[in-house]
């Protein structure tokens, strides 16, 4: 952030579950999803 006075970090937790798929490095037996 080259201005930090124009950011703010909010302390509320939005979602605690991950958004996306997450595989183990070295396991992409599950192919492309796309």
């Amino acid at each position: 952030m080259s201005n930090p006075d124009e950011h703010i970090v909010l302390p509320e937790t939005i979602s605690k579950e991950p958004l996306g798929p997450v595989v183990r490095q070295g396991r992409f037996s599950m192919g492309k999803i796309s």
